[in-house]
């Protein structure tokens, strides 16, 4: 399960001294800025995994505006945009056609989900930008946002409301029973049976 990909280890009671080693796991901080606030909302998430920006029930393709570092790239129209962190790069990120990503190298993943156009493609971005992803203020579909795999349908997005992302300043410790290189492969190999092949 989730838990068991991303802490493979269980500490040996009975061998006190044995030496661990401890990751810190990037993480996203993401704002959420209204056109028009709405009072008492909480707009401020920190995400280990990744943020979606995605249609919801609408049968429309969403259209989302998206900037880096204040410099406009695209426009992208399809299911959604996913922002990941290195953890979260072998979650909705990989299944959506996404790179892994080794968990200690400092980078934010933009991934489309479903792209209107096939020469979209995911791109891997360094850590020290700031992502903003615009919903146009004339959209047929209002987006929704989800941090973390919410078990709630998210949170509506409106014409003009933008999500800004950044890398968090607070990482989260994980724990590796050998080295970070050493448990990500064996995690990897083990639940995606990565490069075996047939029979």
């Amino acid at each position: 399960d989730f838990m068991q990909f991303l802490f493979p280890v269980v500490l040996p009671d009975r061998h006190p001294g044995k030496r661990i080693v401890v990751t810190l796991r990037h993480r996203l901080l993401c704002r959420l800025e209204r056109a028009s606030p709405r009072p008492g909302e909480c707009v401020e998430f920190q995400v280990l995994n990744e943020v979606l920006v995605h249609r919801a029930n609408s049968g429309s393709l969403c259209s989302i505006r998206v900037s880096v570092d204040g410099e406009f790239v695209t426009h992208a129209q399809g299911d959604g945009v996913v922002l990941a962190t290195p953890t979260g790069s072998t979650a909705y990120s990989l299944s959506s056609g996404g790179s892994m990503v080794h968990p200690t190298v400092p980078s934010i993943l933009l991934t489309p989900v479903c792209p209107h156009s096939l020469s979209f493609r995911p791109c891997v971005l360094p850590e020290h930008v700031e992502v903003t992803l615009t919903v146009p203020e004339q959209t047929r579909c209002h987006p929704s946002v989800t941090f973390d795999g919410g078990a709630s349908r998210g949170i509506q997005m409106l014409g003009g409301d933008r999500l800004v992302v950044t890398a968090s300043p607070w990482p989260m410790p994980a724990i590796s029973a050998t080295s970070t290189t050493a448990d990500w492969f064996r995690t990897v190999d083990a639940c995606f049976r990565w490069n075996h092949q047939p029979g």
